[in-house]
């Protein structure tokens, strides 16, 4: 229990409010905190189960840079005989820098809460309850960002802004360069063309390597549930890969196809893992500082860090449906 603004503990007893049972009779207390407030986090628990790397020595660098391909070399032709060959210099490389964002949370425990919640009368360990409460609290936080559709500058470039195709991303316009956009199409009833166009968008995405294709798809509840019942029972099966990692997932090309509470509504993402990447730096993934006590109050403060930037490396194999209605 918190007392805020420094007020003193205080709760009522006497003849007016307990009586002989109460006083002589302990209550069944459950021995564990149940949640009741925190909501599913499935993207965020997806990107981190298939993180394939993670930034070390953040202190090496300000900030995390992609070189990318964005010119093909013009000089490929054919040629016959003696013909003069195309030796036109070529500067077809460039760089997608992607600045570190950081989240943080407190724990706060007083003197007086320790003092109590101690020995044989405390039902559960309130320090470790409220730093596991704590570290759920930022990956909630983390999870919503990363759908968030007005990203403040500390934030970090949330999915909604890495997958389109107007957005200046990692430095690079993608309005006035193409290579840099997502494969984005404006959808309608799903009922009426929900298949077509997950399949017209999947085969946008995967035009420039048909080995490196879209392997998960996000969308919101009601499409998902518009999605389940257009398939045969048969096909409502889910992997357990994805089940090992907390996810119940139907199926589109035998990829996971999962909702998340914070999808932006009327949309479904396309998205490659091998070009979508959490990346974390070093080891701040809601690491504690460890308690910090003040010299003039008594409690005691431990910070959790976390520190990284959602990043793609390939923005055009990502892609999105928007509009989807019923």
């Amino acid at each position: 229990m918190a007392y805020p603004n420094g007020s003193p503990l205080t709760f009522t007893t006497g003849p007016q409010n307990v009586d002989e049972i109460l006083a002589s009779t302990m209550s069944q207390y459950h021995k564990s905190l149940v949640d009741n407030i925190y909501i599913a986090i499935p993207t965020l628990r997806y990107l981190v189960s298939k993180g394939k790397k993670q930034i070390k020595d953040v202190g090496n660098g300000v900030s995390y840079i992609i070189p990318v391909i964005y010119k093909v070399n013009s000089t490929a032709n054919s040629y016959s005989n003696d013909d003069i060959l195309d030796t036109t210099p070529q500067n077809n490389y460039t760089d997608a820098q992607y600045l570190w964002k950081q989240y943080s949370v407190s724990v706060v425990v007083t003197g007086l809460e320790s003092m109590m919640n101690s020995g044989r009368q405390a039902i559960f360990n309130l320090v470790k309850a409220r730093i596991d409460d704590a570290e759920k609290s930022g990956k909630q936080k983390l999870a919503q960002a990363l759908f968030n559709t007005a990203p403040g500058t500390k934030d970090i470039i949330p999915i909604y802004q890495l997958v389109d195709a107007t957005s200046s991303i990692a430095d690079i316009n993608s309005s006035t360069n193409p290579f840099w956009q997502s494969q984005v199409t404006t959808s309608g009833s799903f009922a009426a063309q929900g298949w077509a166009d997950l399949r017209h968008n999947f085969n946008l995405c995967s035009q420039f390597d048909d080995t490196d294709q879209p392997d998960f798809f996000v969308t919101t509840q009601n499409i998902y549930e518009y999605y389940e019942g257009t398939l045969v029972v048969l096909e409502r099966y889910t992997s357990t890969k994805e089940a090992d990692a907390g996810i119940e997932a139907l199926k589109f090309k035998g990829r996971p196809f999962f909702w998340d509470p914070s999808c932006n509504s009327g949309t479904v993402y396309e998205l490659n893992s091998n070009h979508l990447e959490l990346a974390i730096a070093g080891s701040r993934d809601w690491s504690e500082g460890g308690f910090v006590k003040p010299t003039n109050q008594d409690l005691r403060v431990n910070i959790l860090y976390w520190g990284g930037a959602l990043v793609s490396n390939a923005r055009r194999y990502l892609g999105r449906l928007n509009s989807v209605t019923a």
